[in-house]
């Protein structure tokens, strides 16, 4: 429906190397969203001018 149904942030004091965030398939309020497919967007700050793309957009499939 185009709701946003979580935010979630997170910052790092050294930003190289690999990263991950996992998402329990939770809402805002803590509850289990139901089965479907959701739409996620990553947006990662950059220095001014180093790089083109700071947002991405995935699809993640919710099954129980």
């Amino acid at each position: 429906s185009g709701a946003v149904v979580k935010e979630i942030s997170d910052e790092r004091s050294d930003p190289r190397g690999p990263y991950a965030i996992t998402w329990l398939g939770d809402d805002a309020a803590g509850s289990l969203v139901p089965p479907g497919i959701y739409l996620v967007r990553i947006d990662v700050d950059v220095d001014f001018g180093s790089a083109t793309t700071t947002s991405v957009h995935r699809l993640v499939q919710v099954a129980y």
